[in-house]
């Protein structure tokens, strides 16, 4: 299952979107890849999480997993 929600969104113009990946299954997955197409008026500006390598290119922000998520 994948969440995703805004924080601290403001008059600053600039929003934290936090992307939740869980797995609700019994058997762990292996391969992931999310992928989040960004509006055309907003800019990337970075992306991390533990695992996770991630990389934009254009509006579009592609994380992989590098190990099994249980």
């Amino acid at each position: 299952a994948i969440k995703k929600t805004a924080e601290g969104a403001s008059d600053s113009a600039e929003a934290t979107w936090v992307i939740q990946v869980v797995n609700e299954s019994e058997v762990p997955a292996k391969d992931l890849k999310v992928v989040d197409v960004l509006p055309a008026t907003l800019t990337f500006k970075s992306a991390e999480g533990d695992g996770w390598t991630c990389a934009a290119q254009a509006n579009e922000v592609t994380c992989v997993y590098d190990a099994e998520l249980a």
